[in-house]
C-alpha cells in the first residue's frame, strides 16, 4: 500500500487538517502525519515515504527524503506569495519538490487541487481539466489550426467570459492567458516531437504556421460562478518536465524573467512567463506523443491587480508512453 506522509504546521495555523487528507484517501494510501521534524526524521528512518507533504519549504527534510527514497514524490503546499518562494531555496523549486499547490486563501480549492494531486500519483493518470470541477462549469469549445485566426480565437474567449458578467480586467487577463495557450499549442507544439506526415518547421510568430486539421489545438473555456478557466489540448504531446520548469526557474529569478521579455525570445518561454503571471494555477499534462493538456485557472474573486503577489499552482503530470 502506497503511504502519504503529511509535515504540517501546528494545530491552528494548518493550512490543511491532516484528518482531511486521511478523509480524502480512505483506504488507497496509510497516512501519517507530524508537525515535529525530530519525528518525522525518525519516522523518515524507519518507514518508506512514497508521497511527502508539507506546508512549508523545508529543503533539509526534502533533501533527506530525495536521498533515502529517490523515487518518492513531494507536494509542496504554499500560503507565501510565488515571487519569494524560491528565495527559500538553494536549489530551484523543480528540483525540490513535483507539486506547487499556491493556498490563495479558498480552502475548498486547496482540498481539490491536493485531492486529485494525490489520487492521480497513486493511481498513475494524469490531471484533466474535468477534475477539478466539483459542478458542471459553463463551457465553450472552439478548435484552431491557423495563426491567422488568433485575433478571432481571442474575441471567442473574450466573449464568452463577458457574457458572464466578468470584471474587464480579469476578461482581460484571460484573452491573454488563451491568447498564450494557443500560440505555444500552434507554434511550439508541433516542433516538439517528430510525426510521421508532419513535417512543420520552426517560424517566428509574426510568421502564418497553418496545421492539418487533425493536428488543431483544442481551446476549452470554462466558468463555475468563482474560477475561470482556459484549457488548450493539443496532439502532439511534446512538452517535457525539464523545459517546463526551466521557464518555471527563470520566473522565480528576476533578472532571468526580465531576460525572456527583453529578448522577445521565440518559443514556449515568454508565454508560460505570461500566463504565470496573470493566472494562479498552470498545469501541464503529457501524454508523450499523443496529447499535451495546459490549463490555466483565475480565481475571478481576487482583483487583478493582486495576482502577482499571491501564490501559485504549478503541476506538471507525465503519462506512461
Amino acid at each position: 500500500m502506497f503511504t502519504v506522509t503529511f509535515f504540517h504546521r501546528n494545530a491552528g495555523s494548518s493550512i490543511i487538517a491532516p484528518q482531511a487528507i486521511k478523509l480524502m484517501l480512505g483506504d488507497q494510501a496509510q497516512v501519517f502525519c507530524f508537525d515535529c521534524r525530530k519525528l518525522f526524521t525518525q519516522h523518515l528512518e524507519a518507514h518508506q515515504i512514497d508521497i511527502a507533504v508539507f506546508e512549508d519549504p523545508v529543503e533539509e527534510l526534502f533533501e533527506q527524503v530525495r536521498s533515502k527514497y529517490p523515487e518518492s514524490r513531494i507536494i509542496l503546499i504554499s500560503d507565501q506569495p510565488f515571487l519569494e518562494l524560491n528565495s527559500q531555496l538553494n536549489h530551484p523549486i523543480s528540483h525540490s519538490v513535483d507539486h506547487i499547490i499556491g493556498h490563495i486563501g479558498n480552502q475548498e480549492y486547496v482540498s481539490v487541487i491536493l485531492r486529485v494531486t494525490l489520487l492521480r500519483m497513486l493511481t498513475g493518470k494524469i490531471f484533466e481539466n474535468k477534475d477539478f470541477w466539483r459542478n458542471e462549469p459553463r463551457t465553450a469549445r472552439k478548435s484552431i489550426s491557423d495563426s491567422d485566426l488568433k485575433h478571432e480565437m481571442c474575441a471567442y474567449i473574450e466573449n464568452f467570459f463577458s457574457k458572464l458578467k466578468l470584471s474587464t480586467p480579469t476578461i482581460r487577463s484571460l484573452r491573454s492567458v488563451g491568447e498564450e495557450l494557443v500560440m505555444n499549442a500552434i507554434y511550439d507544439a508541433p516542433l516538439s516531437i517528430a510525426k510521421k506526415g508532419r513535417d512543420y518547421q520552426l517560424t517566428e510568430r509574426t510568421n502564418r504556421m497553418l496545421l492539418d486539421k487533425k493536428d488543431a489545438a483544442k481551446v476549452i473555456c470554462c466558468f463555475d460562478g468563482r474560477f475561470a478557466a482556459i484549457c488548450v489540448e493539443d496532439p502532439f504531446g511534446g512538452l517535457t518536465r525539464e523545459n517546463f520548469f526551466k521557464y518555471v526557474h527563470k520566473i522565480t529569478r528576476k533578472d532571468e524573467g526580465n531576460a525572456i521579455i527583453d529578448q522577445k525570445t521565440v518559443g514556449a518561454g515568454l508565454g508560460i512567463y505570461k500566463i504565470l503571471h496573470l493566472s494562479h494555477s498552470l498545469i501541464c499534462s503529457v501524454h508523450p506523443g499523443k496529447k499535451t493538456q495546459s490549463l490555466a485557472l483565475i480565481d475571478t474573486s481576487t482583483p487583478v491587480r493582486d495576482v502577482s503577489k499571491l501564490p501559485r499552482t504549478i503541476q506538471f503530470y507525465l503519462s506512461a508512453p
